[in-house]
């Protein structure tokens, strides 16, 4: 009995979602990781999506993107992962808070810099890139940090907040991901498939980490923690 009272408890039936949830990302991600690897540098769908791109672009979009693919590059987003780790703590006092948001986005980018060595893609090539880059091309390290950082922000605001705000959280969180996405591909820096594999890679560890905040806070807030 005591062991089928402690399954209803909200911590522990909200981490088995989370842990059910995680591991159906990483199993998309390991299937788009496996087809990187097999193509090498872009499936037919990527190469038809770079085209298209390449002859729909233009001055005024070619300068905004590549402000956006700047503004969500790995040291802007460590940056401002460091800034917003220190503006949680100076408001809420809540360390543990503020630490799951860095180790969120730093596991991201540690996951995403192991699969580019495994995986071992390459980018699209030289001639139809708008802003030069090196290195493996699986997955989008600019993407996968900007939605590790906007989707844990986003976590945070919807445990504190039950209104508009956290709307506006998701809202932004989309608009974010979407904007550095489509900035990677208009640039001919990454593939399709890397994009996608970064925002399936972000949103594992974001599950998780909302688990974690999750489960701390109900357990803060249980009779058991309480007495």
């Amino acid at each position: 009995m005591a062991f089928s009272v402690r399954n209803l408890r909200p911590e522990t039936t909200s981490t088995r979602i989370a842990a059910i949830l995680a591991t159906a990302l990483f199993v998309v991600f390991a299937t788009l990781a496996a087809t990187a690897h097999h193509y090498g540098s872009g499936t037919a769908v990527d190469h038809h999506t770079l085209g298209w791109l390449q002859i729909h672009r233009h001055g005024w979009l070619t300068a905004v993107a590549v402000v956006v693919t700047h503004l969500g590059s790995p040291t802007a987003v460590s940056i401002a992962t460091v800034i917003a780790a220190l503006v949680i703590w100076r408001f809420t006092r809540s360390v543990r808070t503020a630490a799951t948001v860095a180790v969120a986005v730093g596991s991201a980018f540690l996951l995403a810099a192991v699969a580019k060595w495994t995986v071992g893609e390459h980018r699209p090539p030289g001639d139809a890139q708008l802003v030069a880059e090196s290195g493996w091309s699986f997955p989008s390290g600019h993407v996968t940090g900007t939605a590790a950082l906007a989707g844990i922000l986003t976590v945070v605001v919807a445990y504190r907040y039950r209104d508009w705000r956290r709307h506006a959280a998701l809202l932004g969180t989309i608009a974010a991901v979407l904007s550095v996405a489509g900035s990677r591909l208009y640039l001919g820096d990454h593939w399709m498939v890397d994009v996608l594999a970064g925002v399936v890679l972000a949103t594992a560890v974001v599950t998780i980490a909302a688990a974690v905040l999750h489960r701390a806070d109900a357990t803060a807030h249980s009779p058991r923690a309480v007495a």
